[in-house]
């Protein structure tokens, strides 16, 4: 037996290597183009709609999931329209997974976003800020104004000053003049940016006229805000369709 072995089976050694190295080279290939991954997007709860110094916010929270393979997400992005406008909110900042049963213990602490590994066999949950930064940009020469004449008036009682102050209604009038939030239906796709391919999902959800009040009354605040006055920014959630 010894003698077969080695007359008859060793130099086939080399080969059996070189098949096993091809068969894995070829499970590769086979996977890479043939196998691609799918994410499934589960919402939780509803989304949160905001405005502050860093322009429109959505908030959205959830869990991801993949099938058939692992994959890199790249980023994120938060695609909103309706019948007149279109907005694309890029990532921004994670939230941590937790809530405060009492506002007044609300203390989140944000951590910047950064691309990630999604594995078959551990889901995401994500708790995500997308900002638009746009119509903050668009304003920028009024915010500096104001914070100009705010410094330049000392300790000037903020009541007084924000009421009788000029560039405070050109602020005002600037942020409402840009201003694109209206009551109505919206839609919103979130695209998942990895490797091989962009994954979207797309959710309906309504912005009625009371939530636009509201989100219109953090205006004032963001004054206040420019001008080192702690303010509370008010957000309204919206349901998922």
């Amino acid at each position: 037996l010894v003698e077969f072995t080695q007359k008859n089976l060793l130099p086939l050694m080399p080969l059996v290597f070189v098949l096993v190295m091809l068969s894995q080279a070829l499970l590769g290939l086979i996977k890479r183009f043939f196998i691609k991954p799918k994410i499934n997007v589960y919402p939780t709860g509803p989304l949160s709609i905001g405005f502050s110094q860093l322009g429109s916010t959505l908030t959205l929270f959830g869990t991801l999931q993949v099938q058939r393979c692992d994959c890199f997400v790249i980023k994120m992005e938060a695609f909103v329209w309706n019948d007149s406008w279109s907005r694309t909110f890029e990532w921004r900042a994670l939230q941590p997974y937790t809530f405060s049963l009492l506002p007044a213990q609300e203390n989140l602490q944000l951590e910047l976003v950064s691309a990630f590994l999604l594995t078959t066999h551990a889901p995401f949950k994500y708790n995500m800020v997308f900002v638009d930064e746009r119509l903050t940009k668009q304003c920028m020469p009024e915010v500096l104004k104001l914070r100009q004449r705010w410094e330049e008036a000392g300790q000037a009682d903020i009541t007084t000053f924000l009421n009788k102050e000029e560039a405070v209604n050109q602020l005002l009038t600037r942020l409402q003049q840009e201003w694109y939030w209206q009551p109505g239906p919206y839609q919103l796709t979130l695209k998942i940016h990895t490797t091989p391919k962009i994954h979207e999902k797309t959710f309906q959800f309504d912005l009625t006229q009371a939530q636009l009040t509201s989100l219109q009354g953090n205006f004032i605040k963001l004054a206040k805000l420019i001008c080192d006055q702690p303010v509370k920014l008010d957000k309204v959630k919206c349901e998922y369709h």
